[in-house]
């Protein structure tokens, strides 16, 4: 269903300085924001890549509480950007290069300070772990310097 992040019984969560690229899902979600109450807190990412071949959007919203997503570039993703089921999503401060719909169920409000451009992305950089490989691997220095 979900081939990225689902978070769903937390009462909180926040993350920060994080990369969803290329997911690729044949019928459902990448991002899942479903707790029951609290806030999710997500900025300083990227979401790039990325597709939801059904109208569940690439970011899935549904239940109670408060979830924001503030400094995100959201890039090259394909089919619905967004679907808020019920309750709300605050995107601000963000900038969005989608050509495909962008929301379905709920409107996602668009006048906190998005930008819809190309823009680069966060060079964020990571180490291999067991299911993830490093996009921006670490520049090599020798012992001189």
């Amino acid at each position: 269903m979900g081939s990225d992040i689902r978070i769903e019984s937390p009462s909180s969560f926040t993350c920060s300085h994080c990369t969803f690229s290329n997911n690729k899902v044949t019928n459902s979600i990448c991002l899942l924001f479903a707790s029951s109450s609290g806030t999710i807190s997500m900025s300083y990412a990227n979401i790039v890549h990325n597709n939801s071949p059904s109208n569940y959007g690439v970011v899935y919203v549904e239940v109670a509480g408060t979830r924001k997503m503030m400094y995100y570039i959201l890039k090259n993703n394909q089919n619905y950007l967004f679907c808020v089921w019920s309750d709300s999503l605050d995107v601000s401060h963000s900038f969005i290069d989608h050509s495909a719909s962008f929301s379905t169920s709920t409107t996602v409000p668009t006048s906190n300070n998005i930008s819809f451009t190309n823009t680069i992305t966060y060079q964020l950089q990571f180490f291999n772990s067991l299911n993830c490989n490093v996009y921006i691997p670490l520049i090599k220095r020798s012992l001189e310097e």
